[in-house]
C-alpha cells in the first residue's frame, strides 16, 4: 500500500494527514461541519474480499473468552495470508500517522511512504 502525505497550512496550525482513499466523504463531511474546505478525489476502495477460513480459525483465539485464552498461533506473525488480511482491513481502512510535522515543515512538502 502506498500513501502520500501532503502539508496543507490551516490558519495558524498545520495538520498532516495520510488516509485512506475511500475516506473521502467522511472526511469532507467533517471538515465542513467543523469549517474547514478540504477536497479529496480519487477512487473509491472496492469491498474487502473474503477472509480465507484458516484467517478465520487464527482469529477465533481472540474471540475467546479471557479465561480461556492462549497464546497467538506463531502463524499470526509469519503467515503471508494474515500478513495482506491484516494489510488491508487494519491498515487499508483506518487512520495512521504516517509522518511527523517536523518532516513536512512547507507548505507543498510531500512524503511517499510504502
Amino acid at each position: 500500500m502506498k500513501s502520500i502525505v501532503a502539508r496543507a497550512a490551516n490558519w495558524q496550525r498545520t495538520v498532516s494527514l495520510a488516509l485512506p482513499r475511500h475516506f473521502g466523504s467522511a472526511c469532507e463531511a467533517a471538515s465542513a461541519a467543523a469549517g474547514f474546505r478540504t477536497s479529496i478525489s480519487g477512487p473509491t476502495r472496492p469491498p474487502l474480499p473474503p477472509v480465507p477460513d484458516k484467517i478465520k480459525e487464527l482469529g477465533r483465539v481472540t474471540q475467546a473468552p479471557i479465561e480461556q485464552a492462549k497464546v497467538m498461533h506463531p502463524a499470526f506473525y509469519v503467515d503471508k495470508d494474515y500478513v495482506q488480511v491484516e494489510q488491508e482491513r487494519i491498515f487499508g481502512s483506518s487512520w495512521f500517522a504516517a509522518a511527523h510535522v517536523h518532516e513536512l515543515m512547507n507548505p507543498g512538502d510531500v512524503k511517499v511512504i510504502e
